[in-house]
């Protein structure tokens, strides 16, 4: 368990927007490893009002009071709503601002952030996509070690490096949340985070729909093993709508790959050196992964 605490001569004050799953994980994972740092954060509804009165954030009446004196910015909320609040709030924002956004799909906020690192030399809008996650949502489903140990990817468009303070504000705000940092190429991300996460969420959904509409009798034997592989059928409805439109033909060709997989992959006439060697693949995979 992580009981260091982090500072840094670049982030004296952030701002989240978005106090949902992921925008209260990082600030209750700032809370508790960063506690000098001061917190703002903005989000329509409840959980604005949450935050507030748990302390996690300093009262804040407006979108403005939000990010006016911040350094480190971090864009949480819905994929589609990114692109409109970074070009409403960069009129707000002091010089040498930092702003991230946290999005699992990259192809309609690229445009965005490239239009407005191209009209500010003063602030950096940078792409990331934390691989951590839960099946809970909203701020109630909100927690510390959300991201410990997981993939923190900072993508690269391959247009100008970040600056030195911007690199500095990424790797304290990693390193309170426990994160792996992961630089990565931008134009790559959507495909390849289709495939490892977009796509397995709705494998899940599918094999859930399937037993519980096909073969419903067989529910009330379901164990350990099923409700671990349709755990994230239980994900948020809206988030995976989202994806799904936004990543659309990516995850429609791996669905499709995927279909004219196992038609041809006659998993019960495999012989037992076929487990045994996915098993031995998986095993491999973890270890390297967990170092």
């Amino acid at each position: 368990m992580n009981t260091e605490t982090y500072t840094s001569t670049n982030v004296s004050t952030i701002a989240v927007i978005g106090l949902g799953l992921m925008g209260a994980s990082i600030l209750k994972s700032i809370q508790k490893y960063s506690p000098t740092v001061q917190r703002y954060g903005w989000s329509n509804g409840n959980e604005l009002v949450s935050a507030i009165e748990s302390k996690l954030i300093n009262h804040t009446s407006s979108l403005k009071e939000c990010v006016t004196n911040a350094d480190l910015i971090v864009i949480a909320t819905p994929i589609t709503e990114i692109s409109a609040i970074a070009t409403d709030i960069c009129k707000y924002l002091k010089k040498n601002a930092t702003i991230i956004e946290i999005a699992s799909v990259k192809k309609e906020i690229i445009p965005c952030f490239k239009k407005l690192n191209k009209n500010s030399r003063l602030i950096e809008y940078v792409h990331t996509h934390p691989m951590g996650g839960s099946e809970k949502e909203g701020f109630q489903g909100s927690r510390t070690g959300i991201f410990l140990e997981k993939p923190w990817l900072i993508l690269d468009s391959g247009a100008s490096k970040l600056s030195i303070v911007a690199e500095e504000r990424m790797n304290w705000l990693l390193a309170v949340c426990g994160a792996k940092r992961l630089d990565f190429p931008l134009q790559k991300h959507d495909q390849l985070v289709a495939t490892i996460s977009h796509f397995i969420l709705n494998i899940s959904h599918l094999i859930f729909d399937f037993v519980a509409n096909k073969h419903p009798e067989s529910l009330p034997l379901a164990g350990e093993s099923f409700i671990t592989t349709t755990r994230l059928a239980s994900d948020n409805p809206k988030m995976i709508n989202d994806i799904n439109i936004q990543n659309k033909y990516h995850i429609d060709n791996l669905l499709n790959e995927f279909s004219e997989f196992i038609k041809t992959s006659n998993i019960t006439d495999n012989p037992i050196d076929y487990f045994d060697n996915n098993k031995q693949l998986r095993n491999n995979w973890l270890h390297h992964r967990r170092k």
